[in-house]
């Protein structure tokens, strides 16, 4: 479904109890994925349940308030909406080109943050962040 590739880098915004994120991790043998947990027993849980990969970190955070930089994630999965400031901040920490997945019925919020190339795939919903464009000089 998520089609990675060598040296993704997913940001898993909903990664709860770390089941998910572990069957993601799984299909980036060479890349990263980071998950974001609601409190300190799930932190505990997802890492405990992933413990023996070593490509996947769980942080303490809010979609709203990643704490990662700009332009680093290839991929952004939500199992839930995002508030407008959560999708912004998607935006934000997603690399040129990156894709974000979320639940079909988001489409007019996701053209108003800026993505493009947005696309419905049964239950889930996909939008690009567009390369920015240059000047032609």
């Amino acid at each position: 479904m998520f089609d990675f590739r060598p040296g993704d880098r997913v940001l898993d915004l909903h990664a709860a109890d770390g089941q998910a994120s572990r069957e993601m991790a799984l299909q980036l043998p060479e890349g990263v994925l980071v998950g974001l947990v609601s409190g300190p027993d799930l932190l505990h849980q997802a890492r405990a349940n992933t413990r023996e990969l070593d490509n996947t970190f769980f942080v303490e955070a809010a979609p709203s308030e990643i704490p990662w930089k700009e332009d680093y994630f290839s991929h952004a999965i939500a199992r839930k909406p995002l508030t407008a400031a959560g999708l912004r901040e998607v935006y934000r920490v997603l690399a040129e080109d990156g894709l974000i997945f979320l639940p079909a019925g988001e489409e007019s919020v996701l053209h108003e943050t800026g993505f493009v190339d947005i696309k419905i795939a049964g239950d889930w919903l996909t939008g690009r962040k567009p390369r920015p464009t240059t000047a032609a000089g």
